[in-house]
């Protein structure tokens, strides 16, 4: 294995770890965490990191590679829930 192939292999993983310490100490949760915490299958957690619902990074370039969702964009994504489930209450 060459220089170049051991960096273009390690690059992805540079850059992840560069926006996980950019976040300064911000608590990152696996698909599986976000799962428990959400009552949703893996597959669901992987749509919404997909529509932008929730802001993840990935570990790896591989297609199947690795993911790690930020704590707050969980958190933020229950609190808009949250807000527009009581928009559509019924009002009594």
């Amino acid at each position: 294995m060459t220089n170049n192939q051991i960096f273009s292999a390690l690059a992805p993983i540079a850059m992840a770890m560069a926006q996980a310490s950019a976040s300064s100490t911000e608590e990152m949760l696996t698909v599986k965490e976000v799962c428990i915490l959400l009552k949703v299958s893996r597959w669901t957690v992987h749509r919404m990191c997909k529509r932008g619902l929730i802001e993840y990074i990935k570990l790896s370039s591989a297609k199947s590679g690795a993911v790690r969702i930020f704590r707050h964009s969980v958190v933020e994504y229950l609190s808009k829930l949250g807000k527009e489930n009581a928009e559509c209450a019924p009002q009594s």
